[in-house]
C-alpha cells in the first residue's frame, strides 16, 4: 500500500508491538504518521521512531484525544493566561471498577501490549496533566503495579493475562513539582469509570473529571481564591458557567459560608 498509493498520512491502529515497525516503514515511504497510544512498548522504541521522523522531516502524532476537547482547551487557555500560577502538585487518574478489555486478547498479553492499564488508560491522563503543566522534565519516578483482581479472573477463564490490572506512580520534576498517576482496569470502587485530573497551583486549583461515570463528556472547573473572593469557572458540554462569590466572614472560609454575587452563562 505504501508504494502503490499516494497518501497524506498513515494511521497505525495495531497492537503496540507493531507500532515501531509500521511507523518506520511509513516514514521511509515519505508519509506523516498518526498512531494510537502508547507510542511503543518501551522508551527505546519510541526514541527510534522520533529520530526517524526527524531524519526524514515528517511528523509523528500520538492520538492523545483528551487534549482536544473543548473543556481541555479552555483549561489550557486559562493556564497559559497565568490564572493558576505555578503548579506544584497534581493527581491524574483513570480507574475502572471492572473494565478489562478481555482476557486472551492483545491488551492483556505483555509481548503485544507492553503493559496493562497504564499503557492503555494512564497515558491519556498523564499526557493531559503534563500538557497542562507545561511538560516539566521528570527527574525521579517510583512505580508500583498489581494484578491481584485480574489474575484470579483470568485463571477462571483459562486465558492468558500477564500484565497489571492497576499501576500507580509518583513523579518528581526538575521544577520541584510532583504528580501522582493511577490507572486500573479492575478495582473495588463505587464508580464504574473514574477519570480525574487535579492540579494545585499557587493561585488556583484546576480539576477535570468525567460526568455520570462516562468517558465523555468531561466536566472542568477552576477555583481561585483572593483576599475577598472565590471564583469558580465550570466548563460543561455546550455551556460555560462563571460564578463570582464573595466571602461573608474571612478569607479561606468554608464554601458553605459564601454568598453568590453574580452568575453569567
Amino acid at each position: 500500500m505504501l508504494a502503490a498509493e499516494r497518501l497524506d498520512v498513515v494511521s497505525v491502529c495495531t497492537p503496540n508491538k507493531f507500532h515501531k515497525e509500521l511507523t518506520l516503514a511509513a516514514l521511509d515511504a515519505g508519509y506523516h504518521v498518526l498512531y494510537e497510544k502508547p507510542i511503543a512498548t518501551n522508551a527505546d522504541e519510541g526514541r527510534d521512531m522520533v529520530a526517524a521522523a526527524l531524519r526524514v522531516g515528517k511528523r509523528l502524532m500520538i492520538n492523545f484525544s483528551y487534549r482536544f476537547s473543548v473543556q481541555s482547551r479552555t483549561l489550557k487557555a486559562q493556564v497559559d493566561s497565568g490564572l493558576f500560577g505555578a503548579f506544584y502538585f497534581g493527581r491524574t487518574v483513570w480507574h475502572r471498577r471492572r473494565g478489562m478489555p478481555g482476557f486472551g486478547g492483545r491488551f492483556g498479553i505483555k509481548v503485544l501490549a507492553g503493559g496493562g492499564p497504564l499503557m492503555d488508560l494512564g497515558v491519556h491522563r498523564l499526557d493531559l496533566a503534563l500538557w497542562l503543566m507545561g511538560y516539566p522534565k521528570p527527574v525521579w519516578v517510583m512505580v508500583s503495579a498489581y494484578d491481584l483482581i485480574a489474575r484470579g479472573l483470568a485463571a477462571q477463564s483459562g486465558k492468558t493475562f500477564d500484565v497489571e490490572d492497576l499501576a500507580a506512580a509518583m513523579i518528581r520534576f526538575d521544577n520541584g513539582a510532583t504528580l501522582a498517576l493511577e490507572a486500573s482496569w479492575a478495582t473495588n470502587i463505587q464508580d464504574a469509570e473514574l477519570m480525574e485530573t487535579r492540579l494545585l497551583g499557587t493561585q488556583a486549583d484546576l480539576l477535570q473529571k468525567n460526568l455520570n461515570k462516562a468517558t465523555h463528556p468531561m466536566h472542568t472547573s477552576s477555583w481561585r481564591r483572593t483576599a475577598r473572593s472565590l471564583t469558580c469557572i465550570r466548563i460543561r458540554p455546550r455551556r460555560l458557567h462563571i460564578r463570582q462569590c464573595t466571602i461573608m466572614r474571612k478569607p479561606f472560609c468554608p464554601i458553605s459560608r459564601i454568598r453568590l454575587r453574580a452568575r453569567n452563562g
